[in-house]
């Protein structure tokens, strides 16, 4: 299988949703139009959109842009002709050159905005985004550190955290039933620790945690009746991390994609103090 669209591109990764009862899909820009003075970049671009299943890449389809501005498309689009949808299914979208002498810029391409896409009948959402910067087979990936900073669980609405992950060695060379080892905390808005416990998630896959999963594993009442945050720290893996909430009654969900700790904290900003940073966050996982 060709791995090219991985280490070559950055990558929008789309969650799957299948297990909410949404099929996920994406729009992205096209990178050809007006990205340089003289009106083309130095490499002209398709869309490639790889679909991994129980871990493995499963299939590849490429589509050209076509003149338009932006490329959409859903994952249950007879163009990508997956049939249906596994609950762990992740999507990894990538620019590649049009023509095979072409080299990318990456430069052209790491900034261009994309989104999120899912829907159900009679309901719909999107979530702007952006690509992630890819790593080569045999990268090593750091743990993570994120921060799920409002969740809540009630008899009206469902939060969840969404994790799509994606880690191109065991892609490719059939490492699927290994699995990313997190510790969650989950902390009151008070500040004060609630409880805690370890969750394994798939290697390349999309992985949903609910607000009530996780009361339930630190033995709190199922409907908390108040909103909490939860800290997340390990895998080994690039990560895109979302938080939905699902309102019950009209299965309409709304969303935010997380961002990492060098948005909030000057301390990850220098190589220094980001290794002191992370020693401390990662010191008892």
């Amino acid at each position: 299988m060709d791995t090219f669209n991985f280490f070559s591109s950055p990558t929008l990764l789309v969650p799957g949703l299948n297990s909410l009862g949404y099929e996920s899909g994406f729009s992205v820009r096209n990178p050809n139009l007006g990205q340089n003075p003289a009106g083309k970049t130095h490499c002209e671009y398709k869309v490639r959109v790889t679909t991994i299943r129980q871990g493995l890449i499963h299939s590849h389809k490429d589509f050209d842009f076509e003149g338009m501005a932006y490329f959409k498309l859903y994952v249950l689009s007879e163009k990508l002709a997956l049939g249906a949808a596994e609950n762990t299914d992740l999507y990894c979208v990538n620019y590649i050159p049009f023509f095979s002498d072409q080299t990318i810029d990456t430069k052209n391409i790491a900034d261009l905005e994309a989104e999120w896409r899912f829907r159900r009948p009679q309901t719909s959402g999107k979530i702007l985004t952006g690509m992630i910067p890819n790593r080569p087979v045999g990268y090593q990936y750091a743990p993570i550190v994120h921060l799920a900073h409002y969740m809540i669980s009630s008899s009206r609405v469902e939060s969840y955290v969404c994790m799509a992950n994606l880690n191109i060695t065991k892609a490719t060379r059939g490492d699927s039933v290994e699995q990313n080892l997190f510790s969650f905390d989950v902390f009151s808005m008070g500040g004060n620790l609630l409880g805690s416990f370890e969750q394994r998630v798939p290697f390349n896959s999309t992985f949903l945690v609910s607000s009530l999963d996780i009361l339930n594993k630190i033995g709190q009442n199922p409907f908390y009746d108040e909103a909490f945050s939860v800290l997340i720290r390990g895998g080994q893996s690039q990560f895109t991390i979302y938080t939905l909430f699902l309102d019950k009654e009209s299965g309409a969900i709304g969303g935010e994609h997380s961002l990492a700790p060098a948005y909030y904290t000057e301390a990850v900003k220098t190589s220094s103090s980001r290794k002191i940073f992370y020693q401390n966050a990662l010191r008892k996982i």
